[in-house]
């Protein structure tokens, strides 16, 4: 391995660096995969160059055996990255390597249903904008992501590929539809790139899509848990089998030879069961004390006086649907498919409420969720993933690699080899080679409300406006709560003098990151900007973390799992809690060092860390840095340029 690294990368890449870290994994990467036994958990601390690493070995694998290998990240951009920016570069290193990029089947343009668009026109688009929307799809393989044309979701809706409306090798566009090209070329290639959602949609419908492969490479394998658990739920949405129903009316006006006393009894039942499924929701809502525009989620756990049967009442529509298949074999076959696809869809929900209602399996929970107006979702989740994970997963690979910054609770891997189940993985924990001793400063306010304090809010308002102006420079403050964001955003925004006060949801990310670049930016952020963003080039000077990024405890998803924890003994926030937090942090603090030129002050205003006795594991998941509770350090660490000559050991 080492030669790829000392001799063909420099050849390729501008200022090339050889790093020892990148050198050890992929040196372990290569044994794992040409071992063929076991699995690998490696994590690569920021700076490592954790790609390459990966994909040179990956690569000469493939070539020298003749096999297929998954390389699955968690956000689409990194996908294309790798894609686009990475793999060019293994290919002048191995120039008979074959390599694609698929997304899920809905991302691709359908050429039919486009050119349909195309002449109708729409009330939201003109011609000339639906011509240049379609010609700049085709210019990116049809993908919508690789448009640098705005496709608004409703435009979108029109000229995607649907699965239910694919003509598959009977539509005339069969030879040059996007979809089945990517497929094809999926066929022969040695690295195909993925995302987590795509791989386990694959593993959802029994891997009609992706081919099959010897490796799969989990790149921000700390996402992969929550991803399963979330394909892996069954649900049942109220605007979806509302839609359902609609699509049942239609086609039972399209049935001339339904006689009139027929279509009326049909009809009658559909408008039954839209008011049932009405009336139920009600119920739920209700019992469950949910606010529609809250977006408020429930545990359901009582019981239900009248349980609705909806298999009673579309039994008779299902037979209509039946009997419409087998008159149209050999006729239209697009119309078979269509009712194939509703049939489908009513046993589909006949079974998953039958399931909900019914809530006997006790590895699963059931919830509902208000998601906006006239949108209640039921939901049902497996409390555990590893078993199911373990079987269709690491039991059907050669070898499963999982990499990403943050793998680790301190120095070992104890959560994620239990939540998915491995049995015979080797483990690596490989420190960032960034010198955090001279390039950064880790402050921790001691002199702040709790958060459970009453006060919490006017505490850290205050703590916040003292920091923004002592502070100079581009300034990311993460939260965990968005209510909490939008307020202190309001409250300090009033103050901004000489820097640009943004928050996340005014724009898109991208729009944010480029006005936070062009400066001097004071950006508000939660969610995804504790992660996944890259803001290099020292241009980021201080990350303020507000609270210790502790999942909310309200929440179904983790009352369900931290009940059935504790209901075995275990202790849920240590052995749960604890450690997702511990990933979160982590994330959050590598915002700041993305080069060995970047510089910058991280700070946490959740005196917990110091208070609390588990306060030790979060800092010791961090790379060893100077710390403090003084913001004199903080003006010396800035007016210095570096930490040289700073005593810190007050924390």
């Amino acid at each position: 391995m080492r030669k790829y690294f000392e001799k063909e990368l420099p050849l390729h890449i501008e200022n090339y660096e050889e790093r020892m870290q990148q050198v050890v994994m992929a040196e372990m990467i290569k044994e794992t995969v040409n071992s063929g036994e076991g699995d690998l958990i490696i994590e690569a601390g920021t700076g490592i160059g954790k790609t390459f690493a990966y994909l040179i070995p990956l690569a000469e694998y493939a070539i020298l055996n003749n096999k297929r290998v998954f390389v699955s990240t968690y956000t689409k951009a990194l996908q294309q990255q790798i894609y686009k920016k990475d793999l060019p570069i293994i290919k002048k290193i191995f120039p008979e390597l074959r390599f694609e990029v698929a997304f899920g089947a809905e991302n691709y343009m359908c050429l039919r249903r486009a050119a349909d668009f195309k002449s109708r026109g729409t009330l939201f688009m003109n011609v000339k904008s639906i011509d240049e929307m379609i010609e700049f799809l085709k210019d990116g393989a049809g993908v919508r992501e690789n448009s640098r044309f705005h496709i608004p979701d409703e435009a979108w809706a029109e000229v995607n590929r649907m699965s239910e409306l694919c003509r598959d090798e009977k539509c005339e566009n069969f030879f040059k539809c996007y979809y089945y090209k990517m497929k094809r070329k999926l066929a022969k290639a040695h690295i195909i790139v993925i995302n987590h959602h795509l791989f386990f949609s694959d593993m959802a419908v029994d891997n009609k899509i992706l081919p099959q492969s010897a490796i799969a490479l989990f790149d921000e394998g700390h996402r992969v848990e929550d991803v399963a658990r979330s394909i892996l739920s069954r649900r049942f949405s109220e605007q979806g089998y509302m839609k359902l129903l609609s699509e049942l009316e239609e086609f039972l006006r399209g049935k001339d030879r339904l006689t009139k006393k027929t279509y009326s009894h049909l009809h009658s039942h559909l408008t039954a069961t839209r008011k049932d499924f009405k009336e139920f929701c009600q119920t739920v809502i209700n019992n469950g004390k949910l606010r529609l525009f809250e977006k408020e989620a429930a545990l359901i756990d009582f019981p239900f006086d009248d349980k609705i049967d909806i298999q009673a009442r579309l039994k008779d529509t299902m037979f209509e649907i039946s009997e419409s298949i087998a008159y149209e074999t050999g006729r239209n076959e697009d119309l078979k498919k269509y009712y194939e696809f509703l049939l489908a869809r009513c046993t589909d929900y006949i079974n998953t409420m039958e399931h909900w209602l019914a809530r006997d399996e006790n590895e699963y929970f059931y919830w509902a969720a208000a998601e906006g107006r006239d949108n209640l979702v039921l939901y049902i989740t497996p409390y555990r993933i590893d078993k199911i994970f373990a079987a269709t997963v690491l039991d059907s690979y050669d070898s499963t690699i999982f990499t990403s910054a943050t793998l680790s609770t301190g120095k070992d891997f104890d959560y994620i080899i239990k939540q998915l189940g491995f049995t015979k993985a080797r483990t690596k924990l490989l420190k960032s080679p960034f010198d955090y001793k001279k390039q950064a400063l880790l402050y921790l306010e001691s002199d702040i409300a709790s958060p459970q304090d009453s006060n919490y809010s006017e505490s850290l308002l205050n703590r916040l406006d003292s920091i923004i102006s002592t502070v100079s420079g581009n300034m990311l403050v993460l939260f965990t709560n968005t209510e909490l964001m939008k307020k202190m955003y309001k409250a300090l925004k009033k103050q901004a003098k000489e820097r640009d006060f943004m928050m996340q949801g005014e724009k898109s990310p991208a729009e944010l990151i480029a006005n936070f670049k062009a400066g001097p930016s004071v950006l508000f952020a939660t969610n995804t900007f504790w992660q996944g963003i890259d803001i290099s080039g020292n241009i980021l000077k201080c990350v303020v973390i507000t609270r210790l990024p502790f999942e909310v405890p309200e929440h179904p998803l983790q009352k369900a799992i931290h009940q059935y924890i504790e209901d075995r003994g275990e202790d849920a926030f240590r052995e749960y809690s604890l450690p997702r937090a511990i990933f979160m942090l982590k994330q959050g603090f590598g915002r700041l060092i993305r080069s060995k030129e970047d510089t910058g002050v991280v700070m946490i205003l959740d005196k917990r860390i110091t208070t609390k006795s588990y306060g030790r594991q979060f800092i010791a998941s961090l790379p060893e840095i100077n710390i403090t509770n003084d913001m004199e350090d903080v003006k010396k660490f800035f007016n210095n340029g570096n930490q040289r000559g700073i005593h810190v050991e007050k924390a």
